[in-house]
């Protein structure tokens, strides 16, 4: 299900939230993150991939990079683990979440929309220390890690450049 929160008030969201939440059985995280991983990258969702300790899935506000600015989304894509604060996302439903214009550009952190504290934004992705990517106006338009890109790249995949037919002749060539 889809349902555009935008137009909604601060107590409508909350509302519809709960709602949410309880139709579908998925409790909304309470915790706090500062670990996270994308689903492709790990053997076992129900598994921390940092701890070995189970995880659960949860409903949460996601926090994620677009071509415009960051945004939020509330999704169960996230598999929470029960004893430190990482969290395996899955990010092919974040994907499908996203309004038409925007590009999704990775996952930054949670936001506690309804609760007093600041949102999380993550440590480390995949195993990795992040460095979040700012752009001129230091708006966050997603993050890398120390071991390459952190989040996968959207749309279709890019091939390795190849050279024409004609640079390949000329390297052939015995000089």
């Amino acid at each position: 299900m889809r349902t555009d929160m935008d137009g909604l008030s601060q107590e409508e969201q909350q509302d519809l939230e709960s709602t949410v939440s309880t139709l579908s059985d998925i409790p909304a995280y309470q915790g706090r993150v500062r670990h996270g991983y994308s689903l492709d990258a790990v053997k076992d969702h129900q598994e921390c991939p940092r701890c070995q300790a189970p995880t659960r899935r949860h409903y949460a506000n996601f926090i994620y990079a677009t071509q415009v600015a960051p945004r939020v989304m509330l999704a169960p894509a996230g598999y929470f683990c029960t004893q430190c604060p990482t969290v395996v996302i899955d990010e092919d439903m974040l994907q499908q979440g996203i309004k038409r214009r925007f590009r999704y550009q990775g996952v930054l952190g949670l936001d506690y929309k309804h609760r007093p504290q600041e949102p999380d934004l993550l440590k480390t992705w995949n195993g990795k220390p992040t460095i979040y990517i700012f752009d001129e106006r230091q708006v966050p338009m997603g993050l890398a890690t120390t071991g390459g890109l952190g989040a996968k790249p959207a749309g279709k995949k890019r091939r390795p450049a190849r050279r024409s037919s004609a640079k390949r002749r000329r390297r052939k060539r015995p000089r």
